[in-house]
């Protein structure tokens, strides 16, 4: 399964990444800024993802925002956390693997 962080510290990337390479996962990042190409890159992260997950500690109102509307757009919804800990994507991974997506939150 595809997933797509949009914020969050990029030094748990490398982390992250490979929690999810263990769990037969793929994880895509975005950091949250939307000058630029980057708004086009979180439109494109948004479209892949087969789920993305709103980091709220670390991520500017704007790009929450931005993503919310893009979800809505296309009749989704995110999973919001509040920080990106390798102990909470393991549980959204535990969820993922074993087929239950975890309960979003309505954009």
């Amino acid at each position: 399964m595809r997933i797509g962080i949009v914020g969050g510290l990029c030094r748990a990337e490398s982390k992250l990444s490979r929690e999810a390479r263990r769990a037969g996962h793929h994880i895509e990042f975005h950091d949250g800024q939307l000058r630029g190409p980057s708004a086009d890159a979180l439109e494109s992260l948004i479209r892949r993802a087969d789920v993305v997950v709103v980091v709220t500690d670390v991520n500017s109102h704007a790009a929450m925002h931005k993503t919310k509307e893009l979800l809505r757009k296309r009749g989704r919804e995110a999973v919001f956390l509040r920080k990106a800990s390798k102990s909470k994507l393991r549980q959204l991974l535990d969820e993922l693997t074993a087929g239950i997506l975890p309960e979003p939150c309505p954009c």
